[in-house]
């Protein structure tokens, strides 16, 4: 795979975390591969962008583009697993995870999927962006940050009350 050097940190996490969330959860890629699973997954979409924006567009790939697009989070998880439910990609600053599985639950409430895939990923790439949204103070002194990773795997199968 070319772009797997220029890709977002976050995506290889994500697809790290879903094939480690499957099989813990007994259900292998290639059981899930061409089935009808959403993924919904929040992630601060910026942070990558910002961290690469200083790459001088003759070291670019033709990749560099998409793969900082906020789009790409859940796209690239369905893309790469053949997963052929809904996807959206969200970022609502601090709620994007809890969002994501709202989003999650009601896609099986209403049976667009099997089973949803949701959670969020973030990495802290570049201090630029959390000074600029302040954050992060200049000082360094940072009360509150944790690293970290959220994959939820919620499986639910709903069923009508009328069979």
């Amino acid at each position: 795979m070319f772009e797997a050097g220029i890709v977002d940190p976050c995506h290889h996490l994500l697809m790290l975390k879903f094939v480690h969330s499957s099989d813990h959860a007994e259900y292998s890629v290639e059981k899930t591969n061409g089935t009808k699973i959403s993924v919904y997954i929040g992630q601060f979409s910026t942070d990558y962008a910002v961290a690469t924006a200083c790459i001088k567009s003759e070291h670019r790939s033709r990749f560099h583009g998409p793969n900082t697009l906020l789009y790409n989070t859940s796209a690239y998880l369905s893309y790469h697993f053949n997963l052929q439910g809904p996807n959206v990609s969200l970022d609502v600053t601090c709620s994007s995870s809890l969002e994501a599985l709202h989003m999650g639950v009601q896609c099986l409430r209403t049976n667009e999927a099997d089973m949803a895939v949701c959670g969020g990923v973030n990495g802290f790439l570049h201090q630029k962006v959390f000074y600029n949204i302040y954050l992060l103070v200049h000082n360094h002194l940072v009360e509150e940050v944790d690293h970290l990773v959220l994959m939820l795997m919620v499986m639910l199968k709903v069923k009508n009350s009328v069979d």
